[in-house]
C-alpha cells in the first residue's frame, strides 16, 4: 500500500514538474527508475527506460539558447567587403605585372658590361701592319661607310693601346625585368583600393544627397 502511495505522490510531482522550465533528467535519476521499474506499470527495464526518457522535459529556455542564431543579411560585413576587394585588386595587379615587360618592351634590351682589354705585342704588330698597308685609313675616304668605321675603330684601338670588350648583363637585364613588374604591380594594387574607396565615398554621398533632396 505504502508502495502504490509513494508511486502516486511521484506522479503528482512529476505532473506539476512538467509544465515548468527544468533541467532535464540525470542519469542518477536514469538508473533509479530502472530499479524500480517493478513497483510501476511497466514491466521490464528496458521499457520503463524508454519511458523515462520520452518524459524528459526540455528547458525552453537553454533549447532556444542553443538554436543557432542564423540571420541573413542582404548585404555584406564590411570586412568581406575590403577582403574581396584586396583579392581583386591582388589578381588585377599580378596580371598587369605579368604583362608589364611585353608592353614596354624592356624584355628586348640588351644590357652589356665592359672589360678593358689590353693590346699585346702580337696585336700591336698587326694593327700597325694593317694600318700602313692602308695609309692610316686615307685610301677609305671614297670607300663604303663599314669598312672605314672599321679601319677608324682599329686606328683608335691602336692609339689606346687597348680596347673594351663588351658582354651580355644578365644581372643588369633581369634587375630591370623584375624593377618593372615590381613598380607595375605596387602601382596597379593601392591603384584599384584608392579607386574603389572613392568610388564608395561618392555613392554614399550620393545617396546622402539623395535622401536629403527626398527628404
Amino acid at each position: 500500500m505504502s508502495n502504490e502511495i509513494f508511486l502516486k505522490n511521484c506522479i503528482t510531482m512529476w505532473g506539476k514538474q512538467r509544465d515548468r522550465d527544468v533541467l532535464p533528467a540525470t542519469t542518477a535519476s536514469l538508473v533509479v527508475s530502472i530499479l524500480f521499474a517493478k513497483i510501476c506499470w511497466i514491466l521490464d527495464a528496458s521499457s520503463m527506460s524508454l519511458y523515462w526518457v520520452a518524459r524528459i522535459p526540455i528547458d525552453k529556455h537553454d533549447f532556444k539558447r542553443q538554436q543557432p542564431q542564423i540571420q541573413i543579411s542582404s548585404q555584406a560585413p564590411p570586412n568581406t567587403k575590403s577582403r574581396r576587394t584586396r583579392k581583386i585588386a591582388l589578381s588585377v595587379a599580378v596580371l598587369t605585372a605579368l604583362a608589364a615587360p611585353f608592353v614596354t618592351k624592356i624584355y628586348k634590351t640588351h644590357p652589356t658590361y665592359g672589360i678593358w682589354t689590353p693590346l699585346n705585342a702580337e696585336e700591336q704588330r698587326e694593327l700597325t701592319a694593317y694600318l700602313n698597308k692602308n695609309d692610316w685609313c686615307r685610301t677609305y675616304n671614297s670607300a663604303s661607310f663599314a669598312a672605314k668605321y672599321f679601319c677608324e675603330s682599329e686606328k683608335q684601338r691602336l692609339l689606346d693601346q687597348g680596347n673594351y670588350q663588351y658582354y651580355f648583363d644578365n644581372a643588369k637585364y633581369f634587375g630591370a625585368i623584375v624593377s618593372v613588374m615590381g613598380g607595375i604591380f605596387v602601382i596597379t594594387y593601392f591603384f584599384i583600393l584608392l579607386g574603389t574607396a572613392v568610388f564608395r565615398v561618392a555613392v554614399n554621398l550620393f545617396r546622402r544627397y539623395w535622401s536629403w533632396l527626398n527628404a
